[in-house]
C-alpha cells in the first residue's frame, strides 16, 4: 500500500497546506530547539505558524515534544540526498531534490488513513548546511497523539 495514496478531504487539504508552510528551510541552532538536520526518526512537533504575509514560514529549528502528547508532525524517515554521500555533490537543482525526496518518502510505509506523509528537502542555500537531508513528515488532519509509526495516534 503507498504512503501517498488517497486519502480523506481534510488530511489531502492539510498536506497541501504543510507543503506550502515548509517551503523554506534554513538551519539555526536556537537554544531549547532541534535543528533540521539533527531531526531523528520518531521525533515530533508542532508545525510554526506561517507569517502573515506570504502563508510561508522560515523552518530554522523545531520545538519537539513528547509523541504521547498532542503534536502536528512525526519525523517518520530521514536520509541523504548526495549521490555520493561525502559532502562534495553540488546542488542539483530544486526540481531533482524535489522529486528525489519525493519518491524516498513515498517508499515510507505507514498504515494509518489518518495521516499523509510529506516530503521535506534543503534548498539550495541550506544544500550543504544541511548535508543534502531530506525528511518525511507524517501530518495529521488533526492532532495526534502517540506515534503513527507503532500506529498508536489517536484522536487529541
Amino acid at each position: 500500500m503507498s504512503v501517498l495514496r488517497a486519502v480523506g478531504p481534510a488530511v489531502a487539504a492539510l498536506v497541501i497546506a504543510a507543503v506550502a508552510v515548509w517551503l523554506v528551510l534554513l538551519v539555526l541552532d536556537d537554544e531549547g530547539t532541534t535543528s533540521f538536520v539533527d531531526l531523528e526518526v520518531g521525533d515530533c512537533f508542532d508545525l510554526p505558524s506561517p507569517d502573515d504575509e506570504g502563508g510561508t514560514v522560515d523552518v530554522l529549528a523545531v520545538e519537539l515534544v513528547d509523541c504521547d502528547e498532542p503534536h502536528d508532525v512525526e519525523v517518520v524517515a530521514v536520509g541523504d540526498l548526495r549521490a555520493g554521500g561525502d559532502g562534495d555533490d553540488e546542488y542539483p537543482g530544486f526540481e531533482a531534490v524535489d522529486q528525489a525526496a519525493a519518491a524516498a518518502c513515498a517508499g515510507t510505509a505507514i498504515d494509518s488513513d489518518r495521516v499523509g506523509v510529506v516530503p521535506v528537502a534543503p534548498t539550495e542555500g541550506t544544500w550543504t548546511s544541511f548535508d543534502g537531508r531530506y525528511a518525511c513528515l507524517a501530518i495529521g488532519a488533526g492532532p495526534l497523539v502517540g506515534s503513527v509509526l507503532d500506529d498508536t495516534t489517536g484522536d487529541a
